[in-house]
Parts: structure tokens; C-alpha cells; sequence
């Protein structure tokens, strides 16, 4: 019989080799296709924690240290009651809620002497505010400040719309009865700018940023409501 040829023949540790070689392929194929991807998971970004929810708003209350606020003729009330001083802006939509609402509201303790009301001028929204604090005030002179000041709270239109212009300040003046000579000239020369400036600087001096801000003995109050009288009898204790 014919031999083979040593040409032809595969030495038997080569085989071995490439069987180990591609075993070992298999196992490293093996490992990648099941291990976990670590690569991705680390890229993934954790969920920020949810906010905290807002603390409810604190009920109505007296709140920070008593101040010193300056009395003037702009007071209803006996002297020995409690106080309640607004600062506020005849253009003020809030402040004109309050006037024709829980101000009104309010009259029985004032009447009873559990209250006494100052008001504090505050203007800041442009110039008809400006005009009809000094307007106001014309009127203060001569005894009439509520009444007028009535008459700026129905005649409001809205914001720097017109409802403020001098002829229609002075028109109300004549509703009144009042000197409309003297009133015209008060208010023309803005007489009563002094005034209206001494409140604002005190209102400034009181950390007063908006209208109506009221003070309590003056204690910064905030108001239980705008457009009804309930909840401020906590002020002088009632209910």
C-alpha cells in the first residue's frame, strides 16, 4: 500500500491550537452577549427628587414688630380704639374693592369704638393717582374727605383711563358743595403735595411695596378679606 505523504500531514498540536483558539472565540462570545450593559445604565440620569409642595398660606394675622405710624385729620373712631391704618392708591382696583366693601362693613365697630380707621395716601400707579391724592386732600381741607373720596371710588373707570382728570376732580368738588374757588386753586397749584409726599416717605419707611396695606397698633395686618366685613372683627376680638 501507498504511504501519505509527510506534505500532507497536519501536525497534531496545530490542531489543537485552532480548536482551542476557537473555543475561546465561543466563550468570549458567550460573555459579551450576556453581560449586563452596565455602559447605557450609567448614562441614564436619575430622577430628580419632586419639589416640595408650597406651605399653605398662614392664616389672617397680626404680624412683625409695631411700628410707629403718624396720626392725622384723616381718622374715624374714638382715640382710645384699636387702629387700622390703610396705605393706599385711589386707582387701586384692590383698594376700591375694599372701600366699597368690607370698609363699609366696618362702620359698626367704628361706631361702637372698637375701631378707629386712618387712612394713608400711597399713590403709585401714575399720575391721575397723584392727582386725586391731591384732590383728596383739597377736600380734607375742607371737611370733606370721605364723602370725596366716595365719589372717587364710584367715578373710577379704570387705570390711567381719564376717570382722574382735573375737570372731572373739580366737577365732583361742585357735587359736594364745596368752595370750589378755594378747591380749584388747591388743587391747581398742588397745594397739598406735602402732604401726600410725607405719607409716601413713611410708607416707604415702613417697607410698603403695594396698596391697600394695612396696619394693626401698627402691626402689618393682612387682611382676612376685601369685599366683606367678616373675619376683621378678629381685630378687636369678635367674630
Amino acid at each position: 500500500m501507498k504511504q501519505p505523504s509527510n506534505d500532507l500531514l497536519i501536525p497534531r498540536s496545530l490542531v489543537y491550537l485552532v480548536v482551542f483558539a476557537f473555543v475561546l472565540m465561543l466563550v468570549v462570545t458567550f460573555v459579551a452577549l450576556t453581560r449586563p450593559a452596565t455602559t447605557q445604565v450609567a448614562q441614564v440620569q436619575a430622577p430628580a427628587p419632586a419639589a416640595a409642595s408650597a406651605p399653605a398660606p398662614a392664616a389672617p394675622a397680626i404680624t412683625l414688630a409695631p411700628r410707629t405710624i403718624t396720626s392725622n385729620s384723616r381718622t374715624l373712631g374714638q382715640a382710645n380704639a384699636i387702629e387700622l391704618v390703610e396705605f393706599a392708591d385711589f386707582q387701586c382696583p384692590y383698594c376700591r374693592k375694599f372701600s366699597l366693601g368690607a370698609e363699609r362693613g366696618l362702620e359698626d365697630a367704628l361706631k361702637q369704638g372698637k375701631l378707629k380707621f386712618t387712612y394713608k395716601y400711597f399713590p403709585f400707579l401714575g399720575q391721575e393717582s397723584f392727582d386725586a391724592a391731591y384732590a383728596a386732600e383739597c377736600a380734607n381741607r375742607q371737611g370733606k374727605f370721605w364723602e370725596y373720596t366716595d365719589q372717587l371710588a364710584i367715578g373710577w373707570q379704570g387705570e390711567n383711563a381719564g376717570s382722574f382728570t382735573k375737570d372731572n376732580l373739580k366737577k365732583w368738588a361742585g357735587l359736594l358743595k364745596l368752595d370750589t374757588a378755594k378747591f380749584n386753586g388747591c388743587l391747581d397749584n398742588q397745594e397739598t403735595k406735602p402732604v401726600i409726599d410725607a405719607d409716601i416717605a413713611e410708607a416707604r419707611s415702613l417697607n410698603v411695596r403695594g396698596t391697600p396695606t394695612f396696619f394693626v397698633n401698627g402691626k402689618l395686618f393682612n387682611a382676612p378679606s376685601l369685599d366683606s366685613a367678616m373675619g376683621w372683627a378678629t381685630i378687636w376680638g369678635g367674630h
